[in-house]
């Protein structure tokens, strides 16, 4: 009966040892990169050519207006004849106790109003632009439609 020198364990482990001798190294590609990433934490702003920013603008308008209006008016209209081809105290035909007739009018009208006009009105809307450019001081000149 012949001795094992070799176990199953250690014949496994010689195994992984030549297989990863032979094997060539492998680099791994990163979509991270450490020169032009900013950090995880950090505030993303826009800061080179190619960044999208969100322009929000906002706009709010009142207006009021309040109006009286006042108006008012009166008329007479007395009217009456004095002689009809005859005096009336030479006859009493067409008169009523020696007068002629006559007519008395009298309208008046008035108007009293008002009102208020209020109006609010606010406008939300947001616009996705580019940076087109960045000037030498920092601010960017950016375009969209």
């Amino acid at each position: 009966m012949k001795k094992r020198f070799w176990s199953p364990f250690s014949r496994a482990a010689i195994g992984a040892a030549l297989l990863s001798a032979l094997t060539p190294t492998l680099s791994a590609q990163s979509l991270w990169k450490e020169t032009s990433s900013t950090s995880m934490v950090s505030d993303k702003r826009a800061h080179a050519i190619g960044d999208i920013i969100t322009i929000l603008i906002q706009e709010s308008n009142t207006a009021s207006k309040n109006n009286n209006t006042k108006t008012s008016k009166s008329s007479d209209l007395d009217a009456s004849i004095s002689s009809f081809l005859y005096s009336p105290g030479a006859s009493s035909l067409l008169t009523k106790a020696g007068q002629l007739p006559a007519i008395k009018l009298g309208g008046k009208h008035s108007f009293d109003g008002g009102g208020t006009i209020n109006n609010a009105e606010q406008i939300t809307a947001r616009i996705a632009v580019k940076v087109a450019d960045v000037l030498p001081n920092g601010n960017l000149v950016i375009e969209g439609t």
